[in-house]
């Protein structure tokens, strides 16, 4: 049911305490029942409509970031208000 990507992402999620094992296996069970109406919606994707993980947890996930941020978007970039972030450093 689960792509190899989506259950590293899990795991990491997992490891790093951002979800819960019970919050995963629910948003396993809501993309078992999409599946089922012929929809691929990402494990991702349905952590964050049901609000397991925000904007930055997942981009940690995805890039393996420490930060969490994406500089290409400029929401990012002003993620600390009166600032906006650059570049990083290190």
């Amino acid at each position: 049911m689960l792509s190899d990507a989506e259950k590293g992402l899990a795991d990491r999620a997992l490891r790093h305490r951002l979800v819960t094992p019970e919050q995963v296996t629910e948003c396993v069970g809501v993309k078992k029942k999409l599946a089922k109406q012929g929809k691929d919606v990402h494990l991702l994707r349905i952590l964050h409509k049901l609000g397991y993980l925000d904007d930055r947890k997942v981009i940690f996930l995805k890039t393996g970031d420490g930060v969490g941020l994406n500089l290409e978007k400029p929401k990012h970039r002003s993620i600390i208000e009166g600032y906006e972030i650059l570049r990083r450093i290190g």
